[in-house]
């Protein structure tokens, strides 16, 4: 079987310049891509997609682990406090979680990660955020980086820190409804389903910015 490339062009009408691929997938055969394909779908199938398919999941006891482990991550840094109520004419910010499977190379499932994730879209301007800001990443950026790496034969290393996003000091004043999967964690013998966040959190409009 011939290998494959799996390539994007950008042409240019104004123009008479070869252009060449900017993005440029290999893969060995077209059965390997098949495989890729196949695993990205069957981990996407097997995440619950909220808490009550989390309960009917073979795999909740793990899905509970995870649960407990991102709860315990926004209490150690100091995300939220429990409120009792929301002070009078507050925008409440509604929540969820998010379930997701990591793979290996090999497609092989190594973790499982629950995020809670702020629904942003209820957040009001003026009052719950004044500025936005997108992190991306320009291409050329990356080449750049790539190409003195090669340059100068140096080492390049990635790496991951742990609740990094949620360091992030938060200047507005934003209350938030705890997803039902969280609610038992509140304080004993106390009602309270909100938080009001002292730091950042995922979904946020202005996380990325502060």
């Amino acid at each position: 079987m011939k290998d494959i490339v799996l390539a994007t062009t950008v042409s240019c009408l104004t123009s008479t310049q070869i252009r060449k691929p900017i993005y440029c997938y290999d893969f060995t055969t077209v059965e390997e891509l098949g495989v890729k394909i196949r695993q990205a779908f069957t981990a996407t199938a097997g995440e619950p997609q909220n808490y009550a398919q989390i309960l009917q999941s073979p795999d909740w006891e793990e899905w509970e682990k995870a649960i407990v482990t991102k709860f315990l991550n926004l209490q150690y840094t100091g995300v939220f406090e429990w409120i009792e109520e929301v002070p009078e004419g507050r925008n409440i910010v509604d929540s969820c979680i998010v379930c997701k499977e990591k793979l290996n190379e090999q497609g092989i499932l190594v973790k499982r990660k629950v995020c809670i994730i702020t629904q942003s879209f209820l957040q009001i301007s003026g009052e719950d955020f004044t500025e936005t800001f997108v992190l991306v990443l320009r291409f050329t950026t990356l080449q750049i980086l790539l190409a003195i790496t090669a340059y100068y034969n140096f080492e390049l290393h990635q790496m991951d820190i742990v609740v990094a996003f949620l360091n992030g000091e938060l200047d507005e004043e934003i209350y938030m409804k705890v997803p039902n999967s969280i609610c038992k964690f509140a304080p004993s013998g106390s009602s309270r389903r909100c938080w009001r966040l002292k730091k950042l959190l995922y979904g946020l409009k202005q996380s990325p910015r502060q």
